[in-house]
């Protein structure tokens, strides 16, 4: 009974032109991986929102990590830090998206009371409105406070083409920068910086719109893009058998 329906299933199958499985095993090779590596991504995701939940159960921390830390010792940690916002050296991050607008994320250096080092509070997105030289109002008080929020990366691009600009030294501020590394604007500044930016916690005064995400692509988008790579792997196995089928038919005809 098996012999019989394993030559159902093969009758008239014939193996496809030799491209023809070259390219099907390429392609198979590349929509798994694919697969896979979205897969890895949505583990990483959860583990980092896993380890954010972490850090919200535990105090809040006033002081900052050392520079040469790794982020995963560091990535989300909550702090509340004392000092002075220098609102005289603004940074816009420039071509910041919310709700479809076109706008800026405004980093203002806080000086820290305690050792009197520079970190970039990111006081949240303000919308870009009139024309290209018009820049947003961006004072705030400079007395001495205190700031809280969370520490993450600086917003990265998707793909990096080129190196940064780090602009003239002598440019106005406030300063438009287009997805910038630490060192540019260590560079703008004449400080050293640490290598993560604060992002103004939703409750503290003087800030923006502050819709923070803690990553970019949920897990279960990850989960789904790897759903359709599988299919994809799926369905170009079963191409590869039909176009067998068919040649096997021809050269049965033939």
């Amino acid at each position: 009974m098996k012999d019989r329906n394993y030559s159902a299933l093969t009758a008239g199958l014939a193996r496809p032109p030799w491209w023809a499985t070259a390219a099907t095993l390429a392609a198979l090779a590349l929509f798994i991986g694919l697969g896979a590596w979205q897969l890895d991504r949505a583990a990483e995701k959860r583990a980092l929102l896993a380890q954010s939940a972490a850090e919200d159960a535990l105090d809040v921390s006033t002081t900052l990590p050392a520079r040469d830390a790794p982020a995963e010792e560091w990535l989300f940690q909550q702090v509340a830090l004392t000092g002075q916002y220098e609102t005289d050296r603004q940074i816009l991050l420039d071509n910041m998206t919310q709700d479809g607008r076109v706008g800026y994320q405004v980093l203002t250096p806080l000086r820290l009371a305690h050792d009197g080092s520079l970190v970039l509070i990111n006081r949240g997105w303000i919308e870009a409105e009139g024309p290209r030289a018009q820049l947003p109002e961006l004072d705030v008080a400079q007395t001495q406070r205190r700031v809280t929020g969370r520490l993450n990366h600086l917003p990265r691009p998707g793909l990096r083409l080129g190196q940064d600009d780090p602009g003239a030294t002598d440019d106005p501020w406030p300063r438009r920068f287009l997805y910038p590394e630490r060192e540019t604007l260590e560079a703008a500044l004449g400080e050293a910086l640490p290598p993560f930016q604060v992002q103004l916690s939703a409750q503290a005064p003087d800030g923006f719109s502050r819709q923070w995400t803690l990553v970019n692509m949920p897990p279960e988008r990850h989960v789904g893009y790897a759903v359709q790579w599988f299919a994809f792997a799926v369905v170009l196995l079963i191409i590869y058998y039909l176009l067998g089928m068919r040649r096997g038919r021809k050269d049965h005809q033939d």
